[in-house]
C-alpha cells in the first residue's frame, strides 16, 4: 500500500522558519493576553465613564 502523503518533501528552511514563526506568535500572543488580563482586572474599579473611552479607544 502506498502513501499518497508522503510523496512531496518540505525543505529544512521553510520547516525551520515556520517553527520560528509559531513559536514568536505563541509568546506574542501571550504576551497581549497577559496586557488585556491587566487591563480589564484594573478596569473593574473605574468608572463607566473611562471604561468606555478606553472601549472606544480600542474598538476597530
Amino acid at each position: 500500500m502506498q502513501l499518497l502523503f508522503a510523496t512531496f518533501t518540505v525543505s529544512e528552511s521553510l520547516l525551520h522558519a515556520l517553527s520560528w514563526t509559531l513559536l514568536h506568535s505563541l509568546w506574542q500572543g501571550a504576551l497581549v493576553a497577559f496586557l488585556a488580563g491587566i487591563l480589564f482586572w484594573g478596569a473593574a474599579n473605574w468608572n463607566a465613564n473611562l471604561r468606555y473611552k478606553v472601549v472606544e479607544f480600542f474598538r476597530i
